[in-house]
């Protein structure tokens, strides 16, 4: 790898690249108040899983009492525990050496790092949201039509979504929907 120096090296130090790539992406993570931050110390994230009440393999019935019988015992299966590892991805900005030496460079960089951070944010919104459907009970989730359109019926496409998110079994409840300001718009007009 060469080494270039010249007088926009300041603005590609690593705490300069990712303070600018997270003011950009901060204000476009749709889903960042929605989601508790979790610190992994980069070490694989446990968590509990319960599998479903009604299939539950030590499922009892209540019986009748009569005189001298108890009610019967009840078990449960145990909770599992499981783990999720994290993942890094990113993006390589690859940058012209004029960047780096013409004072007009300064503005090359930022726009590298504009464009970055809005990639970042718009395919973290999109894996979010992905896994977030993906614990829906009804895999065919879609609005009828884009908001703005005559035969739009936006009140019952966030009901359903909201509905898909009723699973046995799952504590996660979707109670509130991100909907964009532009289409809530598109909604009430």
């Amino acid at each position: 790898m060469v080494q270039i120096s010249g007088i926009n090296d300041r603005f590609l130090q690593k705490e300069v690249v990712l303070s600018e790539i997270m003011r950009v992406m901060e204000p476009d993570l749709k889903f960042l108040n929605m989601i508790p931050f979790v610190d992994s110390g980069g070490q694989p994230v446990p968590y509990a899983k319960r599998g479903s009440s009604s299939g539950d393999a030590k499922k009892q019935t209540p019986r009748l009492i009569t005189p001298s019988s108890k009610f019967p015992e009840v078990q449960f299966t145990k909770i599992t525990k499981t783990v999720a590892l994290t993942k890094t991805e990113g993006l390589a900005i690859r940058l012209d050496k004029d960047a780096i030496k013409l004072p007009a460079g300064r503005d090359m960089i930022m726009d590298g790092y504009q464009n970055a951070g809005y990639w970042l944010a718009e395919y973290i919104n999109s894996q979010i949201y992905t896994n977030l459907r993906a614990g829906g009970t009804d895999a065919g989730i879609a609005p009828t039509a884009a908001w703005s359109a005559a035969t739009a019926t936006p009140v019952r496409d966030v009901t359903v979504f909201k509905n898909a998110f009723k699973r046995e079994g799952y504590p996660y409840r979707l109670t509130d929907a991100f909907v964009d300001l532009t289409n809530f718009g598109e909604a009430e007009g």
